[in-house]
């Protein structure tokens, strides 16, 4: 197969490179800094120590062998097949990337957006043959979390949309696909609405952080790790979703959702007490990053348990 390349080096690019080259694919790593990339393969090198060998990561030594830092864009994308870009979340630096990008790739190569938030019409109108070039935004770090999120612009195509389907789920992926575009695509926007409201709640002293970050942790989190919303509220009613739409939503829901501060700016009060409570916990930038160790051990397992469950409900 050829390789890939991944143009940024931050935290995403590096997962992608993990992801792609745990699959067995060739990467090439640019980065306009060459000390960010330099930085990035030291970085990946301490992520693979800590997974391989675990839950599914084998062979840290030849996972990384597969990984290169090239000096130039042109270098990088040469006789690649596909292009994951993950640069910072500008409009302008985004255009000029894919513009660039663009120029020096053949028609068939698959230029992809990391992109979070921006609509893709903002900054994928430019580049030479444009049909190929579709946002696939994955969530961090993209070698522990599945999910992508499939966003078309207006002139990507239908085979562009398939080929890239088809890509993220032959590495073990769940890509999903938008049907329209919506600023922050969906998964930041109902994050963005837990996170609102959670501030709101602590701003109005109804709960500390710490016990909000239980409710999720211990609560809700615990469904939501392997069956969504809709399946959850299906499943608690003896006569199904409807039932439970019927039951619940009338006199509590609808009360409630009248009553909720997702629109309401974000409590300076409430993120002081967040922070607070962070940095009493996790005091500084090394203790960050052991904690991101521990939160990537975490998920690797957490992953690993729930291929498990997938693997013996559909044998039994």
């Amino acid at each position: 197969m050829k390789p890939v390349a991944v143009i940024g080096c931050g935290a995403i690019g590096q997962g992608w490179a993990i992801l792609f080259a745990h699959r067995g694919i060739a990467v090439r790593l640019f980065d306009v800094s060459a000390a960010a990339a330099e930085r990035a393969v030291e970085r990946i090198a301490v992520s693979l120590s800590d997974l391989c060998g675990e839950h599914g990561f084998m062979g840290s030594d030849a996972v990384q062998a597969r990984i290169s830092v090239y000096g130039s864009m042109a270098e990088a994308v040469e006789g690649v097949f596909y292009v994951q870009e993950c640069v910072p979340e500008n409009v302008s630096l985004k255009t000029r990337t894919f513009v660039d990008i663009a120029a020096l790739t053949d028609k068939e190569v698959i230029l992809a957006s990391s992109c979070s938030s921006i609509l893709p019409d903002a900054f994928l109108e430019h580049p030479r043959f444009r049909e190929r070039c579709i946002v696939a935004h994955p969530f961090s770090p993209p070698h522990l979390i599945p999910l992508v999120e499939i966003v078309t612009s207006s002139w990507t195509s239908e085979a562009t949309v398939d080929a890239v389907r088809c890509l993220l789920t032959s590495i073990g992926q769940r890509p999903i696909v938008l049907r329209k575009p919506v600023p922050g695509y969906v998964v930041n926007r109902l994050q963005a609405a837990v996170i609102a409201e959670s501030l709101a709640l602590v701003r109005e002293e109804v709960i500390s952080p710490q016990d909000l970050d239980t409710c999720m942790k211990d609560g809700l989190g615990r469904r939501w790790a392997f069956m969504g919303p809709f399946q959850t509220m299906d499943l608690n009613s003896a006569g199904g979703f409807q039932e439970y739409v019927n039951k619940f939503y009338a006199d509590g829901y609808r009360a409630i959702c009248s009553d909720l501060k997702v629109h309401e700016p974000w409590s300076p009060r409430a993120i002081d007490a967040v922070e607070h409570w962070r940095r009493e916990e996790v005091r500084d930038e090394k203790a960050l990053a052991l904690r991101r160790r521990w939160r990537d051990q975490m998920l690797l397992a957490i992953g690993q348990f729930l291929r498990d469950a997938d693997d013996r409900s559909r044998t039994s």
